[in-house]
């Protein structure tokens, strides 16, 4: 499981084994389907990531997952970080989903 974290180390969500992404309740909110593409709970497609960390909705880029687990949006600002497992996915549902 991954920890999905703001940018003052408060955990405002997570992704577990099953790629599943839950908000800081433990509410599903989403989910990673197949090519990378998120899914939000109704499951309309919210976006993608690319295998060089950067994340699109549609053609909009909204941000990079750096391997680190930080995650920056597409102006440079840090938006928070993931710990634990998944970090990639996990970054990328931080700007798709969570915040």
């Amino acid at each position: 499981m991954g920890d999905i974290l703001d940018t003052t180390g408060h955990k405002i969500g997570s992704i577990d084994e099953h790629l599943k992404v839950r908000n800081a309740k433990g509410i599903e909110i989403g989910h990673v389907g197949s090519d990378h593409h998120f899914h939000n709970k109704a499951g309309e497609e919210v976006g993608k990531l690319w295998a060089d960390g950067n994340v699109y909705n549609g053609d909009t880029h909204l941000g990079k997952v750096h391997p680190d687990g930080k995650v920056y949006d597409v102006e440079g600002h840090y938006v928070g970080k993931v710990v634990g497992d998944h970090i990639e996915f996990g970054g990328a549902a931080l700007l798709l989903l969570v915040r």
